[in-house]
């Protein structure tokens, strides 16, 4: 199992970078929520702070369970 803060910091990280490749299932729920989170900034358009901590809780659920 992976560390989830630095998962969510990985993803939020290459989420801000146009150039990454958006993620597989090989990359943890934290990541790959992240990075949504990165892309949907720089794309002007933010997820909602309540939608998105729902969903980071929702994430760190997921991989306990994995």
């Amino acid at each position: 199992m992976t560390d989830p803060e630095s998962d969510f910091a990985s993803g939020y990280r290459d989420g801000r970078d146009p150039q990454a490749p958006a993620p597989n299932a090989n990359r943890s729920n934290a990541y790959r929520h992240s990075f949504e989170v990165g892309r949907a900034e720089i794309s002007g358009q933010p997820i909602p702070a309540a939608r998105s901590r729902a969903a980071a809780e929702e994430a760190v659920r997921k991989d306990a369970a994995a």
